[in-house]
């Protein structure tokens, strides 16, 4: 899931095994490998284009999320993902409407999920959801220039047609 992207509302039809059995995989990255460089070293890539995505803590307590060489698809996707880093993220797929071409620097500034809140906000969240301490998500892209909207769209799933445990070596 991590080498492509894959998001859990994306599988369909897979054991039940793959959510319970673990696996052990040996690799090395380099120390300032953002996560898609990481996604690319597990589809035994051996390019790149140099894409940097990665977090600061602020000394304010917000977050900045810094990318550079991004272009708008691959900056869409991980939009969704958010959460996991602590920050209030979207439940919803992103998908890249911009019709923007090329790779963008770009960075902004999100509060941190609030103790004991959920940290996932709905696309239809107001800026205040979700934290009391800085710009929501929705608040920060605003900011840059980039609006978040609800709508419709398809959404490409993975289906399960047939799946083995892996061998031990």
């Amino acid at each position: 899931m991590l080498a492509y992207g894959i998001k859990e509302y994306m599988n369909a039809g897979a054991p039940n095994w793959i959510d319970s059995d673990r696996f052990d995989m040996v690799a090395k990255a380099p120390t300032a490998a953002g996560e898609p460089t990481v996604r690319l070293m597990f589809q035994e890539s051996t390019g790149g284009r140099g894409l940097q995505c990665d977090w600061r803590n602020l000394e304010s307590g917000l977050r900045r999320r810094e990318c550079r060489n991004v272009n708008m698809e691959e900056f869409a996707r991980q939009l969704t993902g958010l959460a996991v880093m602590n920050v209030p993220g979207i439940d919803r797929p992103v998908v890249d409407e911009t019709g923007l071409k090329g790779v963008y620097e770009v960075h902004f500034d999100v509060a941190q999920a609030a103790p004991g809140k959920d940290t996932f906000l709905g696309g239809d969240a107001p800026e205040s959801a979700g934290t009391d301490s800085g710009p929501t998500i929705f608040a920060a892209l605003e900011e840059i220039g980039l609006k978040l909207e609800s709508r419709k769209s398809p959404v490409s799933m993975i289906i399960v047609d047939h799946i083995e445990p892996p061998a031990a070596n």
